[in-house]
């Protein structure tokens, strides 16, 4: 998809490999720590780059003291299922905004990428892992409680190789 322009604060569009040292890892850190170096970061990208049904976006400032940075990122999973006639889903993985930039419009504008460009796909549903904290900001863009979710943690390390 096409860069975006939106309002002055931001630019969003498709990751590219330099990311990685202008802030990317640092935003995810509103999730959880990586643990990467930037040359681990870049092998893992040259792998999911790989990747038709992956879409990572970047919310880039166009303004200010983080000029040029990234301070958001968002995935997109896509899934073509057998049910729905061969539909697709979307699957929002990885969302954040850097810690020090929260609440200011940077996630609405990636969520409203990530769903537009969801739709220009095709894609009858996109799913979402959400805290109950951030229930009600989902809530804004029409997405709603449908289940529960469970989760099984394979490995402590998940760098660990299955055999």
């Amino acid at each position: 998809m096409a860069e975006s322009e939106f309002p002055p604060a931001v630019r969003i569009r498709s990751m590219v490999a330099d990311d990685v040292f202008r802030g990317f890892l640092e935003t995810l850190v509103a999730l959880s720590p990586t643990g990467l170096s930037c040359k681990e970061a870049l092998s893992i990208y040259s792998q999911r780059e790989q990747n038709p049904h992956l879409l990572t976006l970047v919310a880039i400032a166009t303004m200010g003291p983080y000029q040029g940075k990234v301070v958001g990122t968002l995935s997109v999973v896509y899934e073509q299922r057998f049910i729905h006639r061969g539909g697709i889903t979307a699957r929002i993985e990885d969302f954040a905004v850097h810690p020090h930039l929260q609440r200011q419009g940077i996630g609405q504008e990636l969520l409203g990428y990530a769903i537009l460009h969801a739709k220009s796909l095709k894609a009858y549903k996109i799913t979402l892992i959400a805290s109950d904290d951030n229930v009600s900001y989902y809530e804004q863009f029409g997405f709603k409680k449908s289940a529960n979710n469970l989760r099984l943690d394979l490995a402590a390390d998940s760098s660990e190789a299955i055999n």
